[in-house]
């Protein structure tokens, strides 16, 4: 559901478009708009009537396939909203899109809400990982600042929100907050994503949380970039850590060398979901041990030819996949 408003019988209604059919992992699919507009009255109705549909058609045979991506492809958009429309009743047509750009989920800073004097404060927390005292020392600020309560973000960040101007100073002085939590983290750290690996998951064939920790700290201290680059590592084609709507998506493999079979990554370039494409993957697979090299010197590419506050899926778009891959194929033939 994305807001959108209609004019319907002289007054501008605010409610939401839908969109099906969307999922990531070893086949994925961009969602599809219905040309529908819900009232906020309606989502509940009407997300009832997506879930039935797939649960009366969705596909049982293999569990591979049991997803309302595949069904959704099979109908198509059209197709699908005349099978809700029979379920729940008539809806109205499509409105004004009132989406406004996209930014992955980030929310870093200070800023103010719309309750004047509150704010609500974005949060990096590296690789989404904290432990146990943390998560309280969290908790506390939540009470002590905000209204108790902690949002999450897709990008393994949180949120806290309703904070009094006049404790805005205080905040931003605490120690979670100064040296763990930043209110702005460094370029890397602060948009890095993963799964959680092999450390947790039996279907993960390499590590990543703190590969990914790891790399993003090397990158931050070897190149200067001041422009957001976000880069997701996973674990396996299932793609729990969303390598598909990165701008760079590093995927584990393994590779077999005189030493034995060792891990590496797949590299990918160019995804975003501000105009949807995902990324597409190049012609390298690079050992964890050259890993945080190679990307540096493929940033660093980026770095030089890029236009004035460019971001990195627009530059591949602009270059050309053919150009990355002839930096790639530099790159590995001078390691």
């Amino acid at each position: 559901f994305t807001p959108a408003k209609k004019r319907i019988a002289g007054e501008d209604v605010i409610g939401f478009h839908v969109w099906v059919g969307g999922g990531l992992s070893a086949k994925p699919y961009l969602a599809k708009q219905l040309d529908v507009f819900v009232r906020p009255e309606e989502v509940v109705k009407v997300a009832a009537g997506v879930t039935t549909l797939f649960r009366d058609f969705g596909y049982r045979q293999k569990r591979t396939h049991a997803r309302l991506k595949f069904l959704v492809a099979d109908w198509g958009p059209e197709k699908f909203k005349e099978e809700l429309v029979k379920l729940i009743g008539e809806l109205e047509t499509s409105g004004e899109d009132l989406t406004k750009g996209w930014n992955g989920g980030y929310f870093y800073g200070l800023h103010e809400q719309r309750q004047p004097g509150y704010y609500y404060a974005g949060l990096s927390v590296p690789v989404g990982r904290m432990n146990a005292a943390e998560l309280i020392e969290l908790a506390r600020l939540a009470d002590e600042y905000g209204d108790g309560t902690i949002g999450a973000c897709n990008t393994q960040n949180v949120l806290i929100r309703n904070i009094a101007k006049e404790k805005v100073a205080a905040f931003r002085e605490e120690p979670l907050i100064v040296n763990r939590f930043k209110l702005k983290p460094n370029t890397f750290v602060g948009y890095a994503v993963s799964c959680t690996g092999t450390e947790y998951c039996n279907l993960a064939i390499v590590e990543t949380k703190e590969r990914m920790r790891s790399l993003a700290q090397y990158l931050d201290d070897t190149v200067e970039l001041d422009t957001p680059l976000r880069i997701h590592m996973i674990g396996c084609p299932n793609s729990c850590g969303q390598r598909q709507i990165a701008d760079i998506g590093l995927q584990g493999a393994k590779v077999k060398t005189p030493a034995g079979m060792v891990e590496a990554f797949d590299i990918h370039v160019g995804g975003t979901l501000e105009e949807p494409q995902f990324n597409r993957k190049l012609n390298a697979r690079v050992t964890v041990d050259r890993l945080g090299a190679f990307l540096a010197q493929l940033i660093t590419f980026y770095k030089e030819e890029r236009l004035e506050g460019e971001e990195y899926w627009r530059y591949v778009e602009r270059v050309g996949l053919a150009r990355i891959q002839e930096q790639v194929d530099s790159i590995l033939q001078t390691a």
